[in-house]
């Protein structure tokens, strides 16, 4: 397993550079009142895709610690009623006590 994800990292690396070799045309980006200086494309899609990245990682780490907050809520309640449920449980007459009749 290791050493496919060291090929596929390299394909992924060796498809950059290719990507970045054909599209090294400047370009400036306009959004929102802001304006880039003219800079190559591919800083700008490197860039762009780099943010995504990031960003997925994030949302991907806050319903990470969402759910292991509910798993953890979970095993509480779970553990309150075990241990309820013992408490409620009558307990098994002994058998040493004798029978009056």
């Amino acid at each position: 397993m290791k050493s496919f994800k060291i090929f596929l990292l390299i394909v992924v690396l060796v498809a950059l550079f290719v990507f970045s070799l054909n599209n090294t045309q400047m370009v400036k980006v306009a959004f929102v009142g802001f304006e880039t200086p003219e800079i190559p494309l591919f800083l700008i899609v490197l860039f762009i895709f780099a943010l995504g990245f990031l960003l997925g990682l994030l949302v991907a780490s806050l319903e990470m610690i969402r759910l292991r907050r509910e798993a953890t809520q979970a095993r509480k309640a779970l553990v309150n009623a075990q241990a309820g449920a013992k408490l409620s449980e009558p307990e098994p007459p002994s058998s040493s006590s004798a029978e009056v009749n």
